[in-house]
């Protein structure tokens, strides 16, 4: 967990309910493949030539192009800084290391006067680079034309071959120009040769490649904080691309575009939201609006967004892209780990962590379309059904703020963003998604009130926020939101009050985890009612009072945990022994008094009981 989520627990012997859990959620972020070595550092690793070089060398030396472009302009085949030297140079590098020689093997007054000659010969060549009127052997000279009109004729062909070829092969594949360019490019890495300088190779990075995240421990031993695994549908090799028909032409100006987004939005998005997106032009909803009137490449169907009535579909597309593009540029799509598709023209279908339509049809679009019916009936809705459903976008590197507009996507059914950076408030335009059922908004820095708006959510059934820093109570509206199934608010250090007994309508309930808070108050006797409750988990808090006796009767009891809530008092009821099911108790570092009862021998799940730090007394039970 971020080191911001850090707790003071109260507990004794340095109790942890989280400090031995694996979280079985598994995200899934793009995993990015290690660099590729490029040209660069091998070629740079290379050793310098030796300063005496052979006579072969020196002319390989003097016919290498010079290196320019990305190198730095770095003789890659001298091995040093600078650039390729005129002849004159050239010469004088050869007289240097003539020099060399002479002295290293003593030479005498026949290799001084050879290299008199050498010097004459260096200062006809210099005379020749700048122009000067130097008199040369005519059959030298007659050679030296018939070796250049030679390689000009060879140039000559050679151009007109790459360039015919080119012509054809751009013509077979129906590019036209782009042939001729890739011809000349090919041709152009023939004749280099060996001394070609390579292109600089840029750093390899696979989008989209998932790769596990980080174990993440919690609370007690493995079984009693079970998240679902993700929602995510498994992504396929090769993934099937939902094809949009073409959409009718129609000419539109970029103002009269602009006014028709602008007046779907109005009804579709937050009020304070179309203010920032008409008053501020730096806000992330205008930026989202210009990336789909000037950027996007998709093919947005005008005639329909125009059209009275409005074409349902063509409204959709629109609002999706202008909804998900608002959340990767607000959230640092940039840094995303996983970004596959995302900001192109693609369908948001095939975007990464992007889910649409029903159950069957997210499961057809991750095995490339293959349906279990007969009649073909997944497919056609495969084809037909964009509607974005889920965005998953676990342990992904989101940052900034959740954005408001997420409420014009009515059919949402999850929104599964823990484990990244966001901050601020919930916005409240959340709770307008009716469809909700799923909301995973746990280990991120999202701060201020829970809002009781969440019983709003009627569909709602799985809800984390902890491990962030909420403040405040927890608000009794909770109670209404009778299909939850899932509820986690533990690890927010600042949240106190009761727990609400309104509680006790949460009839579906499985997991309640509120540990780590400054909750305050006696465990409410209407914990009782809830018959499907299967891990209770309220460690270090400030609850006091005794244990009610309703926690007897929950049948389903798996995970029982009290530690650390000091002036929990009173004894363990003879009636512990109809919780025939529960497999840990904890009970460490409270005030339980008295000696355990026999009846705990009737627990034959029990595979976990911690009791230090508490006032029991008397011997173990026989049983």
């Amino acid at each position: 967990r971020d080191d911001n989520h850090d707790h003071d627990d109260d507990g004794g012997e340095g109790y942890d309910p989280s400090s031995s859990h694996v979280d079985p959620r598994q995200s899934s972020p793009e995993k990015r493949s290690p660099s590729a070595k490029s040209f660069r550092s091998i070629l740079f690793g290379r050793k310098n030539k030796s300063s005496r070089s052979s006579d072969s060398g020196m002319a390989m030396a003097a016919s290498a192009p010079p290196a320019s472009g990305p190198w730095g302009g770095v003789d890659v085949e001298r091995g040093h800084g600078g650039e390729a030297a005129v002849p004159g140079e050239e010469m004088e590098s050869y007289r240097d290391q003539k020099n060399t020689d002479v002295d290293e093997e003593g030479e005498g007054e026949e290799e001084e006067e050879e290299e008199e000659q050498h010097e004459d010969d260096r200062r006809e060549l210099v005379s020749a680079s700048h122009g000067d009127h130097v008199l040369k052997d005519p059959q030298s000279s007659s050679a030296k034309k018939r070796c250049l009109l030679l390689m000009a004729a060879i140039l000559l062909v050679g151009a007109g071959v790459g360039v015919a070829l080119g012509l054809t092969l751009g013509g077979s594949n129906g590019k036209g120009g782009s042939g001729v360019s890739q011809s000349t490019a090919d041709e152009n890495e023939a004749l280099s040769g060996e001394d070609a300088v390579p292109p600089p190779q840029q750093d390899e990075t696979v989008e989209g490649t998932p790769s596990p995240s980080p174990v993440v421990t919690a609370s007690v031993p493995a079984p009693e904080l079970t998240r679902p695994p993700t929602t995510r549908a498994p992504v396929a090799e090769t993934s099937t691309t939902t094809t949009k028909a073409p959409v009718a032409d129609i000419s539109l100006t970029a103002e009269e575009k602009e006014q028709i987004a602008l007046s779907i939005l109005e009804t579709a998005i937050p009020s304070s939201s179309y203010a920032a997106l008409t008053s501020d032009p730096e806000s992330v909803p205008n930026q989202a609006l210009d990336w789909v009137l000037n950027r996007d490449a998709y093919p947005y169907d005008w005639a329909g967004l125009s059209s009275d009535p409005i074409d349902e579909t063509a409204k959709t597309d629109l609002l999706q892209r202008y909804v998900l593009g608002g959340l990767f540029l607000g959230t640092g799509g940039d840094g995303w780990n996983g970004g596959r598709g995302w900001m192109t023209s693609d369908d948001v279908c095939t975007w990464w962590g992007i889910e649409c339509g029903s159950e069957d049809v997210i499961q057809a679009r991750a095995n490339n379309g293959q349906g279990d019916d007969g009649d073909g009936e997944v497919w056609r809705k495969l084809q037909s059904d964009r509607t974005v459903t889920k965005i998953v976008l676990v342990d992904n590197a989101l940052s900034g703020f959740l954005p408001e507009d997420l409420s014009a996507l009515p059919s949402l059914t999850a929104i599964e963003m823990h484990e990244n950076r966001l901050r601020g408030t919930i916005p409240s335009s959340i709770f307008e998604l009716a469809e909700l059922d799923t909301l995973f908004l746990d280990a991120n820095r999202l701060e201020g009130e829970i809002s009781p708006d969440i019983a709003k959510l009627t569909k709602l059934r799985r809800l984390t926020l902890n491990d962030n820093r909420f403040v405040g109570t927890i608000p009794t509206e909770i109670g209404q939101t009778t299909t939850l199934v899932m509820l986690w608010l533990f690890n927010n250090g600042e949240l106190e009050g009761g727990i609400p007994t309104e509680f006790g309508n949460l009839v579906n309930l499985e997991s309640l985890a509120i540990f780590n808070t400054k909750v305050t108050g006696r465990i409410p006797s209407e914990i009782g009612f809830l018959q499907s409750l299967k891990i209770f988990k309220v460690e270090n808090n400030l609850l006091s009072g005794a244990l009610p006796n309703t926690l007897y009767d929950l049948a389903s009891l798996e995970v029982l945990g009290i530690a650390g809530n000091r002036n929990i008092t009173g004894s363990l009821s003879p009636r512990l022994g109809r919780l025939t099911k529960l497999r840990e108790l904890y009970i460490s570092e409270t005030s339980i008094g008295g000696s355990l009862p026999e009846q705990i021998g009737e627990l034959t799940e029990l595979s976990y009981l911690s009791v230090t730090g508490t006032e029991l007394s008397g011997p173990l039970p026989a049983t």
